[in-house]
């Protein structure tokens, strides 16, 4: 009896503390993503990387998106605009920052979208970046899953165009 209600007690904490304490949280692998600029060739080679994310929940949430680059290192612009650079947003989101540890911060209202991007085109040389992600919102209130997302790679070589899906969670909501 006595084991039982030790454990009964750290059940208790340890769910106030995740939830009212530290406020509720999500996240989801973003896989393998590609961005580069090619333009030593006779056509500029571009592909940008793109990630939808629509809010889906009744509350405002933050969202933080962690690029980890092919060494691991944590890809960064540090312009803090998200209109130039190579980290970019648009859509219905406030509060746009890469001052923080992740590759840039948005705070995204109840059932608005936003578009995060990674776009070396106009870039000087030739860049390559490669890797994985993480997305992870936070919010002040309980709220079990509040986003959807995906991601496209957009290729161009000249006037020649792609577009590749790809699935973030399987398209299930996180």
């Amino acid at each position: 009896m006595k084991n039982i209600k030790k454990t009964l007690i750290i059940s208790i904490l340890l769910s106030l503390s995740s939830s009212s304490l530290f406020g509720y949280v999500g996240n989801s692998l973003v896989p393998p993503w590609q961005a580069y600029v090619i333009n030593s060739h006779a056509l500029v080679n571009v592909a940008t990387y793109s990630i939808f994310l629509s809010n889906i929940s009744e509350s405002e949430i933050d969202i933080e998106l962690f690029l980890f680059d092919s060494d691991g290192s944590i890809l960064k612009d540090s312009d803090n605009n998200e209109n130039t650079g190579l980290l970019r947003a648009s859509g219905y989101f406030t509060n746009y920052s890469e001052q923080s540890d992740a590759s840039l911060v948005v705070k995204v209202a109840a059932g608005k979208s936003v578009e995060l991007k990674v776009n070396p085109f106009g870039m000087s040389g030739d860049l390559n970046y490669w890797g994985y992600g993480k997305i992870i919102w936070t919010s002040s209130e309980p709220i079990d899953s509040a986003v959807i997302a995906r991601g496209m790679i957009y290729r161009t070589l000249g006037d020649a165009r792609a577009t590749q899906g790809v699935q973030i969670n399987n398209g299930l909501p996180f």
